[in-house]
């Protein structure tokens, strides 16, 4: 069980030098990168019949990878490395994203509901062979046969917002990769920040208000299009379970997720063959060559990136323990998916040849 929520361990310390190290390299970003982990304790019966269940061995055969890019968990590095390994992809992507997998939402549909059919705008074909409409983002969950379309240009798609209603397993290979839950929202607020969002600590805590709605109109927002991760309440209260529960979660006013939406999330990555977490990159990453097939040479490339500038003010242990305690069904969750990827990771340690 977590520590109860409104009891954040503080102060939130600093990882290890070489666990830093790495998230610094693999992220392009100069921030203090917390290790604020709550004890997470044994699994729970459900949690480990989960786990069990997850180890069945699936061949990824001809299926694409459906990578789930959560916002400032290094999806560019995969992508990267999906480049690397020569995945076939559509040229237009950005960050191996499609269109109808990247992070904005139309602004000018938000008023009526935040899930408009599919593309904003879009004509026939150019949602499947990834071409992207100036004034398009994505809006809806895609079906399988729409997905299907989409595999005959990519083998390896990101998909940088909230899951699909269907996992279309015989079409698709899933991964993700997580961090701890409130150094992820230190990098988030630190890159929107870069792009234009000026904003205080104090409006970042106002964002996991209970009873709010989990969209705002600030910073980059414009006439067309607004960034629904960066700049909006839904990257910061409890991004990963609404991430996994699906199109659902655009709905759930703030404060709104439960344990019935944690149980679904848990169930949903359950099913991932791939599960990494940021800071355990070096050991996990035999699970992409195992279940992926990539060349492991390739997944020890640095990305090399130019670290961004810091920011202009941190939180303070205060502020990020209040962080913390919005997020507590994250952190469970994050707990969850230590074990899984530590799971997934040892049964791809026996799987390979030594």
């Amino acid at each position: 069980m977590l520590v109860p929520a409104e009891s954040p361990p503080l102060p939130f310390a600093a990882y290890d030098a070489a666990k830093r190290a790495r998230i610094h390299s693999m992220l392009g970003e100069r921030l203090t990168s917390y290790a604020g982990d709550r004890e997470c304790g044994a699994p729970s019966h459900a949690d480990a019949e989960l786990i069990k269940q997850g180890a069945v061995r699936h061949s990824r055969a001809d299926r694409s990878i459906l990578w789930t890019h959560v916002h400032k968990c290094a999806g560019s590095t995969i992508c990267e490395l999906a480049k690397n390994n020569s995945e076939h992809m559509t040229a237009l992507m950005h960050n191996c994203n499609l269109c109808v997998d990247n992070t904005r939402v139309c602004d000018t549909q938000l008023e009526q509901r935040p899930m408009p059919t599919l593309c904003a705008e879009r004509k026939p074909g150019r949602v499947q062979s990834g071409e992207c409409p100036s004034t398009s983002a994505f809006v809806g969950s895609v079906s399988c046969s729409e997905r299907r379309g989409m595999m005959a240009t990519s083998s390896f798609m990101g998909q940088e917002r909230f899951v699909d209603d269907h996992m279309c397993a015989d079409e698709l290979v899933h991964g993700i990769m997580l961090r701890e839950p409130v150094d992820r929202l230190v990098s988030n607020t630190a890159f929107a920040q870069r792009r234009g969002w000026n904003t205080s600590a104090e409006e970042i805590l106002a964002l996991v208000e209970p009873g709010g709605a989990p969209w705002t109109r600030h910073g980059s927002c414009t006439a067309k299009q607004c960034l629904i991760f960066e700049h909006s309440s839904f990257a910061y209260d409890n991004m990963y379970v609404r991430t996994l529960i699906g199109p659902l979660a655009m709905d759930l006013p703030i404060g709104n997720v439960t344990r019935d939406h944690l149980a679904a999330a848990k169930a949903r990555l359950s099913a991932y063959e791939v599960v990494l977490i940021l800071s355990e990159f070096d050991v996990q990453s035999v699970q992409l060559l195992d279940r992926f097939g990539w060349a492991y040479e390739s997944l020890a490339t640095e990305m090399n990136a130019a670290p961004d500038d810091a920011p202009p003010w941190e939180f303070s242990d205060e502020q990020l323990g209040k962080l913390a305690a919005a997020n507590a069904l994250d952190y469970e969750l994050y707990c969850f998916a230590t074990r899984l990827a530590a799971a997934r990771t040892s049964d791809s340690r026996l799987n390979l040849p030594v």
